[in-house]
């Protein structure tokens, strides 16, 4: 069953279908007006077969219409009310009853809410103090009561509900991506996106594809995330400023991935005027500030191997400490940066720090990125130099007593 969905009573015509039927349009008539009308909601809808799909479950009667931007988008095509349509409960009070004991659902009122967003909210500051260490477990048993809490829920505030669901949920995949277990972190990022989606929070769906389009290109994709990455900013386009900047820069990275230096360059300096005209309008899942967007710069020039990486992350420095895991990652560009441009001490120090910090935190992800580092001094400076990077980052030997080479 479709998320969102509860058994609807049925009818022998609904009125869905009837609407299409006086409206004189075949189903796909009806699910292509039916798609650019979410989508002008700020919401992205399933593919058309999806949809035509699921139009036919709605117009037998067998599934209901529950989530608020479908409800509005059929209203607006059809030039119909939501009770015209069927959307008014069809339930009677004694059925509607049994019906809840049957299900176990769950009326979400604005205290419930606010709850589940306070937890989530507290994760996330553990999570940027202590990394992925130690509460990895209590944020996915968290998302995971959340997206079940989700599946359950009937009343007016399930929207606000599936916003905190898909915030909980990101917030797990961002771990598990941290952990460099992309399975996983696909696996919460595909939760978070339907939650967001049946939220019909434009800000909610585009954080859920930006974050989504940096699992992608960990994933090797990198097509996919800029695909991801640049539907993020279409559906941010009207988010406060600060959530803008950041869907910027994150197709920014995207684009340099993908070989665009050009294009990622203009999208930063997007981003930077985005967030010089922030309104102070919160957005809790977003931290940004004009250091952690020097710091994303940075990492994008590593990426294309441009030699102003190391000045950048550099200036950068100033604004470290406020999360561990950004600062692992910061300290593995610059030991980067600075022994890909020929400073061998220096980044040999950056190495050691970096790797301490991706102990501390839990991020195998940084610590691979340090094991390459380490292969690629070898191939540069030779064994020696791989070795005494790998023991100032707490790797383990690359070669063996005599002096051959260890396979990889």
């Amino acid at each position: 069953m479709t998320r969102g969905d509860y058994p609807a009573v049925p009818a022998p015509v609904s009125p869905l279908r009837q609407a299409r039927r006086k409206a004189g349009w075949s189903k796909a008539a009806a699910v292509r007006r039916f798609i650019d009308a979410v989508k002008a909601r700020g919401v992205m809808p399933p593919g058309p077969e999806s949809v035509e799909r699921m139009l036919g479950f709605w117009e037998s009667g067998s599934r209901a219409v529950t989530v608020p931007a479908y409800q509005e988008a059929f209203c607006a095509i059809y030039g119909a009310t939501p009770a015209a349509l069927g959307f008014a409960p069809a339930f009677e009070p004694g059925i509607v009853t049994e019906v809840a004991e049957r299900l176990q659902l769950v009326e979400v009122d604005p205290t419930l809410v606010k709850l589940a967003e306070a937890t989530t909210h507290d994760l996330r500051l553990l999570d940027r103090r202590l990394g992925s260490t130690t509460k990895a477990a209590a944020v996915e048993a968290h998302a995971e009561q959340l997206t079940d809490l989700l599946h359950r829920s009937i009343g007016a505030h399930r929207d606000a509900l599936a916003a905190a669901t898909a915030e909980a949920c990101l917030l797990a995949g961002w771990m598990a991506l941290d952990r460099s277990d992309i399975k996983a972190a696909w696996h919460w990022h595909s939760l978070a996106r339907s939650a967001a989606i049946e939220s019909g929070s434009a800000d909610h769906i585009a954080h859920a594809y930006g974050q989504q389009a940096i699992v992608l290109l960990d994933a090797g994709q990198t097509l996919a995330a800029l695909d991801a990455a640049q539907e993020a900013c279409r559906v941010a386009a009207g988010s406060p400023p600060i959530l803008r900047a950041w869907m910027a820069a994150t197709e920014a990275e995207v684009l340099s991935a993908n070989g665009d230096g050009v294009g990622a360059t203009r999208r930063f300096r997007e981003a930077a005027r985005h967030l010089a005209g922030d309104t102070g309008q919160e957005v809790p899942f977003v931290m940004l500030s004009e250091g952690h967007l020097q710091r994303w710069l940075g990492h994008a020039l590593v990426t294309a191997k441009d030699p102003a990486a190391v000045e950048v992350l550099t200036a950068a420095l100033a604004a470290d400490g406020d999360s561990v895991r950004a600062s692992a990652s910061l300290h593995t560009d610059l030991a980067i940066a600075l022994l890909r441009h020929g400073d061998r001490d220096a980044g040999i120090q950056e190495a050691g720090r970096a790797a301490e910090l991706a102990h501390r935190s839990g991020s195998s992800r940084q610590a691979k990125r340090l094991g390459v580092l380490g292969r690629e001094v070898g191939d540069r400076g030779g064994v020696d130099d791989e070795e005494n990077l790998r023991v100032r980052c707490g790797l383990s030997k690359s070669r063996p007593p005599g002096g051959s080479r260890v396979p990889r």
